[in-house]
């Protein structure tokens, strides 16, 4: 904030909202870089498919979550996951069932049987999935129902215990909360400052 403090304007806002909108991005900035694409690599004989019709191989991968240094899950484009057990000497690969066009930007991993999965997009697009035994099946938790919504990524504090953050919409700061894992529900927006001016655009094309 000291190195921006010249980028305050009073007209555009209180210095509550723009202290929020720097903290915001800083912590956007901090989630992508600890999930940024890694350097997934395997030999296809290495790679133990759950779903074998599936060329999981072709998928672009966007985010990793380890959970150790043994214990790793990934996620990328055509509704592709993976994971390792075994600090990447083999890789399970799969898709989540319907999701195929999705685009998972976000993986959060618990253990090597729990792992949720964020995809993007305008509206219905931007979902959350969660797996609690391995990958064979996936459950789908939470559909953007606003068309003007981008769901963006996902953090967690404890197992159960995490958010998912929001491009703003209609200068409003989008958080989703849940308590138990399964359930999602957006914090009211009177609980969070206004989005700075200019923060979202109603939605990405």
């Amino acid at each position: 904030a000291y190195r921006k403090q010249r980028t305050f304007k009073a007209a555009r806002g209180t210095e509550r909202a723009w202290l929020f909108g720097i903290a915001r991005n800083a912590a956007l900035d901090e989630l992508r870089r600890r999930k940024r694409t890694a350097a997934l690599t395997a030999e296809p004989a290495d790679v133990e498919s759950a779903t074998p019709e599936d060329d999981a191989d072709t998928a672009l991968l966007i985010a990793v979550s380890p959970v150790d240094e043994r214990v790793v899950w990934a996620s990328g484009t055509q509704g592709t996951w993976l994971r390792t057990v075994d600090g990447g000497a083999h890789w399970q690969a799969g898709r989540v069932p319907g999701a195929d066009s999705l685009q998972f930007r976000d993986v959060h991993a618990v253990d090597a049987r729990t792992a949720y999965l964020l995809s993007i997009g305008n509206g219905a697009q931007s979902r959350i999935y969660k797996t609690a035994d391995a990958g064979v099946t996936w459950r789908l938790l939470f559909t953007n129902p606003d068309p003007k919504a981008f769901l963006d990524c996902m953090d967690f504090w404890s197992p159960t215990q995490g958010i998912v953050v929001s491009d703003a919409v209609d200068g409003n700061v989008v958080v989703l909360a849940t308590r138990d894992g399964d359930g999602w529900a957006r914090l009211a927006p009177s609980s969070l400052p206004s989005a700075p001016d200019g923060e979202g655009h109603g939605g990405r094309r």
